[in-house]
């Protein structure tokens, strides 16, 4: 995350998305758990990422394109919102607690894409399958203790 220099508004990158997704696929075997009923299901991973995330043999004009999320509605908590995380700097002394800023619970990220139909992968099949990874996976640090999850 970041925070866009014109509005000051905490931005998710394009490409760290784009870095996600291609981990998901590429290190975690995303595609290879698809359940058949899925649009995905028998897409080859290699190929996949060629054609998608790499661009091989295509023009600018045919490569997917991911860009920032950002924010577009805020719950009644407000945007921003304050945690801690306790640091021990060692075991003999005491802990000190520190406070950072978080973007709370409740805020709906947008998230943008420009997808083109590629041989046999469809641009909607892909939105759905780059939902569905981002709603399985979250994105950004301390996902396991809730940050960066997302819901529908």
């Amino acid at each position: 995350m970041y925070f866009d220099y014109s509005s000051g508004l905490p931005v998710i990158p394009g490409s760290s998305i784009k870095g996600v997704l291609r981990s998901a696929i590429e290190e975690w075997g995303f595609l290879e758990g698809a359940d058949t009923d899925k649009p995905w299901s028998g897409w080859n991973a290699e190929n996949f990422i060629k054609a998608v995330f790499e661009g091989k043999g295509q023009s600018i004009y045919e490569r997917d394109i991911f860009l920032d999320a950002i924010p577009v509605e805020v719950s009644g908590q407000g945007l921003f919102g304050e945690d801690y995380i306790t640091h021990y700097p060692s075991p003999l002394k005491e802990p000190n607690p520190v406070r950072f800023l978080r973007v709370n619970p409740g805020v709906t990220y947008q998230f943008r894409f420009i997808l083109r139909n590629q041989e046999s992968f469809g641009a909607e099949d892909k939105r759905e399958l780059f939902e569905e990874i981002i709603l399985a996976l979250g994105l950004g640090a301390k996902t396991n203790v809730g940050y960066g999850r997302f819901q529908r």
